[in-house]
């Protein structure tokens, strides 16, 4: 065991200081790429009743709504 490589040799412990400080930046810079988007889009379109909305919104499922008003009046 020790940080020896898959040749048996040791490797010094700046090489190995270095390669896990790489790793850690590698990997807080891979997060932060990840995540980063999701933090700077808005998360609600501050609309008002009326407004046009920018974009099209799609439901994660259907709904329905039957209105009782538009049922009556059809029927007449």
């Amino acid at each position: 065991m020790g940080n020896s490589t898959a040749r048996g040799r040791q490797v010094p412990a700046r090489i190995r200081l270095f390669q896990i400080t790489l790793l850690i930046v590698t990997s807080i810079v891979s997060y932060g790429a990840l995540i980063l988007p999701e933090l700077l889009l808005q998360t609600a379109v501050p609309l008002q009743p009326g407004d046009v909305s920018p974009s099209d919104f799609q439901a994660n499922s259907p709904l329905s709504y039957i209105s009782e008003v538009r049922t009556e009046q059809a029927r007449l």
